[in-house]
Order: C-alpha cells, then structure tokens, then sequence
C-alpha cells in the first residue's frame, strides 16, 4: 500500500523511514535528539513560528525542500514507482493541440493556395476574348479538378485533425481522472493530524493548502477546515472541479484551431491573426488553475 509523503506517493517502507527520522535543526536542538518531519511539517506551515520564530520556520520550511528533493530524485532513478511524477503539465495539452492545428494549417494552406491559383487562371482566361477554345477546355477542367480536390482533401484533413484532437482530449481527461479521483493511499497523515488538532488559524490552512496543489484528496480534507473558518480559500477548492476546468480551456484552443482552418479563407485568415494571442491566454488560464500537479 502507497502514502502520501509532502505531495509525494510512496511505497510503505520509504513513508516510515521518512516519519520516523528525526532531524537535526541548527534553530531548534535543545534536546539534542532532532526533530521529527510530523513536528517540521507543523513549523513550516504554522503562522506563530513564522512571526515569533522566524528561523526556525525558515529551516523547516528548507528541510522540506530538501527531503522533496530527495524524493523526487529516488523515484526518478527507480522502477515500478508510482508518484506524481507520472503527471505532465496540463499546458502540454495546449501545445499539443496547436501543434496539430498549426500542422493542419499549413496543409490547408497547399490545398487553398492550388484552388486559387486554378480559380484565378479560369477566372482570367474566360474573361479574355483572345483564348482559344482550348485553352477554356483545358482552364476550366483544371479550375474543376482543383475545387474537387481541395473539397475532398479539405475533409480528410478536417477528419484527420479531429482525430489527432480527440486523442490529446482522452490523454488529458486519462490525467486528469487520476488527478482529481479521491485516493486513499494520497491522504497524508501528518497534515491529517494537523487538521484536527484544531490549533489552525487561516494562515496556516493557507499555507498547508499551498503545500498540497498537487493532491486534490488533501485538498478537499483541508476544504472542511476551510470552511469551518470561513476562509475564502474553501471558495477556490470548491471550485477546483474534476477536470472540466481544464478540458474547457483545451476545448476552447481547439474551437479556435477550427476558425483558422475555416472552408472560407478570409474567415481563417482573420482567426489566425489572433490565434498566438488566443494559445497565450489559455496557457495562461491553465497555469492558473488552482490544483495541479507537481511535475
């Protein structure tokens, strides 16, 4: 069975060599028998020790960078883990998405740019008294073939990039479920502890909710407390939602891929001048969503 260690899962073994070490504190050693991570959790995240005792919060809160670290580089050399390493940024999704909308564009480019260039050949020839019965035949046939042609190709390639937009939706959404799923084994005893000990004044749910952006089961255990002392973070954890959020901002990059790659021309070519513009404001909207992963 796994745990939840600072925003971290681990196997059974790691989690209790981890809780029951105790740590040295240059701040904090009168006993001279070190400090427990439970206790160093609390320092790091309690208002009274960051405004009476400064330094002492500011080493607890390097210690748990420190063991983070650690953590993070263990899991990344070792095999058959899983912690929430496995998880990308969710703004991965949205160059993905333009990735395959900036490809479909300039594809539509090719197919656009034959059809017009056949248009505006038959367009100049029939309109010219000089040309010869031939050169309409051979002019028109063209401008038909190249209109057949971008009708057909135009719908593979609208097809085409459907599909590749579907696949980046379930990668997200395949994410996103294993984000936002309440998990047993995510809940952190430590911060547990805290939670009920009853001593956390808002500052401190702030900044244990702070800790834990990357553990959605953690964040609706702190969301009672939240409540309890109607905090306006209880507002931002309602609102973390199950992966919809996230889903809408991919959804509305791709709605504008759709713009800029328009049967008519001039309406993409119109989209398109707002499109670096559009992906900027959503990879934005998407970092700031108040859950996320650690990467």
């Amino acid at each position: 069975m796994s745990k939840i260690l600072l925003g971290i899962t681990v196997d059974d073994k790691i989690y209790e060599e981890y809780a029951s070490h105790k740590y040295v504190m240059a701040t904090n050693n009168r006993n001279g028998e070190g400090t427990p991570l439970s206790t160093i959790i609390y320092m790091a995240s309690s208002q009274d020790y960051q405004i009476n005792a400064p330094e002492i919060y500011t080493e607890a809160n390097n210690i748990i960078e420190s063991v983070k670290k650690e953590l993070q580089e263990f899991y990344k050399i070792s095999t058959g883990k899983t912690t929430v390493l496995k998880y990308v940024s969710f703004t991965e999704f949205l160059e993905k998405m333009k990735n395959v909308y900036v490809s479909a564009m300039e594809k539509y480019d090719t197919l656009a740019d034959k059809k017009e260039a056949a248009t505006a050949t038959w367009d100049e020839i029939r309109k010219s008294n000089a040309a010869s019965d031939e050169e309409l035949t051979l002019a028109k046939a063209s401008f038909i073939n190249a209109t057949n042609e971008f009708n057909t190709e135009y719908e593979k390639l609208l097809n085409n990039t459907h599909a590749k937009a579907n696949e980046i939706r379930m990668e997200l959404m395949k994410q996103t479920e294993d984000f936002y799923t309440i998990n047993p084994d995510r809940v952190e005893p430590g911060t547990m502890d805290l939670l009920i000990s009853g001593v956390l004044n808002e500052h401190d749910i702030n900044v244990l909710a702070e800790r834990n952006r990357d553990n959605t089961t953690m964040l609706r255990m702190i969301l009672r407390t939240a409540e309890e002392l109607d905090s306006g973070l209880a507002y931002k954890i309602k609102n973390i939602g199950t992966g919809e959020n996230e889903m809408n901002i991919l959804n509305d990059l791709a709605t504008w891929g759709e713009r800029c790659i328009s049967e008519d021309r001039t309406v993409a070519n119109v989209n398109r001048q707002h499109y670096d513009r559009i992906y900027a404001g959503l990879c934005e909207n998407m970092e700031n969503l108040y859950a996320k992963p650690s990467l």
